[in-house]
């Protein structure tokens, strides 16, 4: 894996950041309360971030993936299974989510979000994470207390 492939899928992922614009990150529910986790906030910061590479449903077949594989031999992780999410806890998502891959002593092709994301919004994301293992559908069903 030389330098220069991966910087070009650094520069592939932002560049899907940025295509999404921040919008992505905006609750269109109206769940704003900081202090509150919300999986539904964390599924618009997951799509903004993290489906590119590990797919809508978290299973590691987003539109990359396949690049990932062929490019640098890695598989994004399958976030959906029984094994990845008895395996981690919340904490080491976090850590993953911020320091990146190389971070956590895994690949070096997932990028870190520590100076993308607060505090408040790597907790949403990993509560959407473990939404996405629990077996229930992808989109968040419950209401949010107040819509703006």
């Amino acid at each position: 894996m030389t330098i220069m492939k991966i910087r070009a899928l650094t520069v592939m992922v932002l560049a899907l950041v940025l295509l999404c614009g921040g919008q992505a990150l905006s609750s269109p529910v109206g769940d704003d309360d900081p202090s509150r986790v919300s999986p539904q906030r964390g599924l618009y910061i997951f799509d903004a971030y993290c489906v590119s590479c590990h797919g809508p449903g978290g299973r590691g077949d987003g539109p990359i993936s396949d690049s990932l594989f062929l490019d640098f031999g890695v598989r994004p992780a399958d976030l959906s299974t029984r094994l990845f999410q008895e395996s981690r806890s919340d904490a080491q998502l976090a850590l993953a989510v911020l320091l990146g891959g190389e971070g956590v002593h895994k690949t070096p092709n997932m990028p870190a979000w520590d100076t993308a994301l607060t505090e408040g919004q790597v907790r949403d994301l990993v509560a959407f994470v473990r939404q996405l293992g629990s077996g229930l559908p992808r989109e968040i069903t419950s209401t949010p207390s107040a819509v703006v």
